[in-house]
C-alpha cells in the first residue's frame, strides 16, 4: 500500500511510439512513473486504500498487468537487493509475530499520513502499536 518510493525516473533509450495512440516519447526523454498512483488505481486494485493481502495470491496476480506492482521496480533496473530485503521482511517478520501479538492501541490511526517532506514513505505522526509478549 504505500511503496517506499512513490515514483520511478528513467530515461528513454530509444524512440517508443505508445500502443493504441499517435505519442512517442523520443529517445532522451526523462519519464517518471507514479508508483503509489498505480498502487492506488482503484481501477487495478478493488478499494484500493484497504490491506487485503488476498491481492497477492498467485490467482489475482495473474489477472492483471504485469506492472501493476512496481514496489521494487522492474525490469533491468529493478533493486537489486528485492530477493534479500523481501527473505530479511519475511524472517523479521515471523521472529516478530512468534514473540509477540500486535494490536493497535489509542494513540493509532487507521489513515496513515505520508510524510511529505520525506523523499522515502514515512508515517508523518508515526505508527502506534500495542505490543505484548506471547
Amino acid at each position: 500500500m504505500h511503496p517506499l518510493l512513490h515514483e520511478l525516473c528513467r530515461v528513454a533509450i530509444n524512440d517508443y511510439k505508445i500502443k493504441g495512440t499517435d505519442l512517442v516519447i523520443e529517445a532522451g526523454t526523462r519519464v517518471i512513473i507514479p508508483i503509489a498512483s498505480i498502487h492506488r488505481d482503484p481501477d487495478i486494485y478493488d478499494d484500493p486504500d484497504n490491506f487485503n493481502p488476498e491481492r497477492f495470491a498467485s490467482e489475482e496476480v495473474q489477472k492483471r498487468h504485469a506492472m501493476s506492482f512496481l514496489a521494487f521496480g522492474e525490469g533491468p533496473r529493478n533493486c537489486i537487493a528485492f530477493r534479500l530485503g523481501l527473505m530479511q521482511a519475511k524472517l523479521g517478520l515471523i521472529m516478530l509475530l512468534r514473540k509477540f501479538s500486535f494490536s493497535p492501541c489509542d494513540l493509532s490511526t487507521k489513515v496513515i499520513n505520508v510524510n511529505v517532506e520525506s523523499y522515502i514513505a514515512s508515517s508523518a505522526e508515526g505508527i502506534m502499536m500495542n505490543v505484548k509478549p506471547l
